[in-house]
């Protein structure tokens, strides 16, 4: 798919991807979406219901690690909930922040990102535990971007998913980096 065909605006207001919500701070895939339309009132990170009163009319779907499975995911469907934001198509989220997807900066060789700064040949314990599948370089803690609408503008910078006007703008260069 094209940047233009998935692209997030950054400058609608929401503060999580299409498919996601908020709730209690954080963005969790759609209950809607999750139950087919049938359920979409959320009420916990692992229940959703129909209509109010939300009582004994809730659906609950929980995994064996209780964190980031079944109702309790982003909105990629396998990911833990994050602070709100969004990244672009070609950015993937890790700790609440967008960087350019590890795939794509390493031509699908090390898919999978472990750190800011580290992409990984496999998921999970493997690659921590084998040196090997991993490659970590500083050009991989960078975002995606684009010169397109909806990206953050050029006297503007991102922070936790978000468009924010410069603080060097702002200060007179007194205070060039944001801190929240």
């Amino acid at each position: 798919p094209s940047l233009t065909d998935l692209s997030e605006d950054l400058h609608d207001g929401n503060l999580c991807e299409r498919d996601e919500e908020l709730f209690a701070g954080l963005c969790y895939k759609k209950c809607s979406v999750l139950t087919g339309g049938m359920d979409s009132i959320r009420t916990s990170p692992w229940t959703c219901c129909s209509q109010k009163p939300c009582t004994i009319n809730q659906k609950l779907d929980i995994g064996l690690r209780v964190a980031c499975t079944g109702f309790a995911v982003a909105g990629d469907g396998s990911s833990c909930p994050h602070l709100p934001g969004a990244c672009l198509p070609n950015e993937e989220m890790l700790l609440g922040i967008c960087y350019k997807k590890c795939r794509f900066l390493t031509n699908h060789a090390y898919p999978n990102r472990v750190a800011p700064a580290t992409c990984c040949k496999s998921s999970g314990l493997s690659c921590m535990l084998f040196p090997w599948r991993r490659y970590t370089s500083a050009a991989f803690a960078s975002g995606g971007g684009r010169d397109e609408p909806g990206a953050c503008f050029h006297d503007e910078e991102m922070f936790l998913g978000t468009c924010y006007k410069k603080c060097g703008l702002l200060t007179d260069e007194q205070y060039p980096h944001r801190l929240g």
